[in-house]
């Protein structure tokens, strides 16, 4: 079951996604430590990654001496859940409603609208 991500949840899983290995929790604090203004205590980045864990969307690998971090969802399978979701309960599963919304009930050009009718052929 899809578990949408606070902003603080998805700015881990998107720096972890970026790596494309796994990292220890001294790894992700240092990064987060030098690149932004978070300078979370110990029991503040525990509780994320813990949080990321019990959503499902992150692992925990405990059979080395530090624990390590790596995503259990690719960043377009958390988005393909996620607009799933805003579809299904913004706009009653109507992806029609949906895209009259994201595009403002404005009229397409004629590339945008070959491009989604190739798109759509291809489902």
């Amino acid at each position: 079951m899809f578990q949408q991500l606070s902003d603080t949840e998805l700015m881990i899983m998107e720096y972890l996604w970026s790596q494309n290995i796994p990292k220890t929790f001294s790894e992700i604090k240092a990064f987060f430590e030098a690149t932004t203004n978070k300078n979370w205590k110990k029991q503040t980045l525990s509780t994320f990654l813990l949080r990321l864990v019990k959503k499902e969307a992150l692992y925990a690998n405990h059979q080395e001496a530090k624990v390590t971090y790596y995503p259990a969802l690719s960043s377009e399978e958390y988005y393909q859940q996620y607009t799933s979701q805003i579809i299904q309960t913004s706009f009653h599963g109507s992806l029609t409603s949906f895209i009259s919304a994201f595009t403002g009930n404005k009229k397409l050009s004629a590339s945008d609208k070959e491009e989604l009718m190739d798109f759509l052929k291809g489902l």
